[in-house]
């Protein structure tokens, strides 16, 4: 009664706020989908291993359409946070994850990395490889093939290039 009554409620009120924001979402989809058939470098970045529909206008937008705004994958790498930070002193060295970035663009790098992992089979030996030196950890090894990806990446983006796998296998 008393606690069973409003929670069915409530869970009845939540479930009618579903349906609009679902159609919400397959306009935005829709939106993001002409916008990329439309775009002149589409070709460029739906070619990369495991960018698919979600992945492929993430990384489009990560890069942007104006080549002068990264000189180097470094750069690329460096401002999404895919690039190591090392801090070295003395005989210590220490590895870590970059904190201060744009997180979604980080995210979408290492999302694309743990797909083309599935897709590439030079991707699938290299994470493989990585994970076997750094205590079989994945995200380490997924931010190393994003790491490696970006430069490819990079490269296919400035020279206005398809990925093609046998050029960098």
């Amino acid at each position: 009664g008393a606690i069973i009554e409003p929670a069915c409620a409530l869970v009845s009120a939540r479930a009618g706020m579903l349906r609009p924001l679902l159609k919400a979402i397959q306009r935005l989809e829709k939106a993001i989908a002409q916008a990329m058939d439309q775009h002149p470098d589409a070709a460029i970045f739906r070619s990369f291993p495991g960018a698919g529909p979600a992945l492929a206008p993430r990384l489009l937008v990560a890069f942007g359409t104006h080549r002068q705004r990264f000189a180097s994958a470094a750069e690329v790498a460096q401002f999404y946070g895919i690039a190591p930070v090392v801090q070295q002193s003395g005989h210590s060295k220490t590895v870590r994850v970059r904190y201060r970035c744009p997180k979604f663009g980080r995210q979408s790098f290492h999302e694309n990395a743990a797909c083309a992992l599935k897709k590439e089979p030079w991707a699938r030996c290299y994470y493989e490889a990585h994970k076997k030196k750094h205590d079989n950890k994945h995200h380490p090894a997924c931010r190393a093939l994003a790491f490696k990806l970006t430069r490819i990446y990079f490269a296919c983006w400035r020279d206005k290039k398809t990925y093609q796998p046998d050029l960098y296998v």
